[in-house]
């Protein structure tokens, strides 16, 4: 009986184990997408950035030019 009691006590330490395993998968899973989801985020920004630098060149461009031809 005490090697039966052992062999469960190993089954045990075995599945907390594999539960800790993918309990780490699964958190660093999620990390890879918050990260992606991140680095997307970002990149929206620099778009939206861009536009918003493009939109003010024309403006400095347009005013420059009233301003020049006065």
């Amino acid at each position: 009986m005490a090697g039966s009691s052992q062999d469960n006590q190993s089954i045990v330490q075995i599945v907390n184990e594999l539960s800790h395993i993918a309990n780490t998968y699964v958190h660093s899973s999620g990390n890879v997408e918050t990260s992606m989801k991140e680095q997307e985020l970002y990149v929206q920004d620099i778009v939206g950035l861009e536009n918003s630098l493009n939109w003010l060149s024309q403006e400095l461009q347009e005013l420059i030019g009233e301003f020049k031809s006065k």
